[in-house]
């Protein structure tokens, strides 16, 4: 979203020292890629396994990283801050050099810092006074611009739900539209977006008017029935992590109220919702 983010309008500033560390960073990909790959560590279900990352991983990160500092040298202002004194150098002990600067930089440019690190922008708030927001928020900003159409803002959004960003509005559109990057069939995305309705935090009422939204407009598009079968029974298993018995009564009332003029609808939904309780053992 670089070219789409460049047409805010508004002037952006990097700090120098940003720059630096994405130079390093690459640097040190470089030397992996000259070795052909390497192993790491990673954790996966709690546990560290020791994994490969190849060759074509690598030179994909280089690839990446390039054209972020190549956008940055070409959208933004660089520039330095001033001296901090003594403050800067205790916080420079916990935090990159990259990081402390872009907090200075926003705070003397009265801006706002763009970061995807949560604790980074609540610490720039707290010790700066400096607001912060995540490049997923200016993807919103372009939308309700004009600038982006809905349609390419729901597919950034299931991106985001994806790379399990937080506080982000999840409606059937949001569903819909991850139904639709999995060619409409229920794929990776499709899950992921729904499974963040049974994550506890969100509203019940307002999930279970999701869920019954999306019913609706899944009787409504011309799916296939193995298709539409399968897309409803993903979506019943997330209120299954609610507790079904519990929400069943509320749940089917919406989605009575929602297929009233399309009775040929509600009565193929309810033998479906009858056949997923048998096969998941629910009485």
């Amino acid at each position: 979203m670089l070219h789409e983010i460049s047409k805010l309008g508004r002037r952006m500033f990097v700090a120098q020292s940003v720059l630096d560390d994405l130079e390093e960073i690459t640097a040190k990909q470089e030397v992996n890629l000259r070795r052909k790959g390497h192993m790491t560590l990673r954790e996966i279900d709690g546990q560290l396994v020791r994994i490969e990352v190849t060759e074509d991983q690598i030179r994909t990160s280089v690839g990446a990283l390039s054209e972020l500092a190549e956008w940055l040298r070409g959208s933004c202002t660089v520039a330095g801050v001033l001296p901090a004194g003594e403050t800067r150098r205790a916080t420079n002990k916990v935090l990159s050099r990259g990081a402390v600067d872009s907090i200075l930089l926003a705070k003397e440019q009265s801006g706002i810092l763009v970061s995807e690190d949560l604790r980074l922008r609540e610490f720039a708030l707290a010790d700066y006074s400096v607001s912060g927001v995540a490049s997923f928020h200016l993807v919103g900003a372009l939308c309700d611009r004009g600038v982006l159409p809905v349609e390419r803002y729901d597919e950034v959004l299931v991106q985001a739900l994806m790379w399990r960003y937080e506080f982000i509005s999840i409606s059937h559109k949001t569903i819909l539209a991850a139904l639709r990057l999995d060619q409409m069939a229920p794929g990776n995305r499709f899950r992921a977006t729904v499974g963040r309705l049974s994550e506890v935090g969100s509203e019940e009422s307002s999930v279970l008017d999701v869920l019954a939204d999306t019913i609706r407009e899944l009787v409504l598009l011309p799916l296939t029935l193995d298709r539409r079968r399968a897309a409803l029974h993903v979506l019943l298993d997330a209120l299954t992590q609610r507790g079904w018995v519990r929400l069943q009564g509320p749940f089917l009332a919406r989605i009575e109220a929602r297929l009233r003029l399309h009775p040929y609808g509600l009565r193929g939904v309810s033998a479906e919702i009858e056949a997923w309780k048998r096969a998941r053992l629910i009485p």
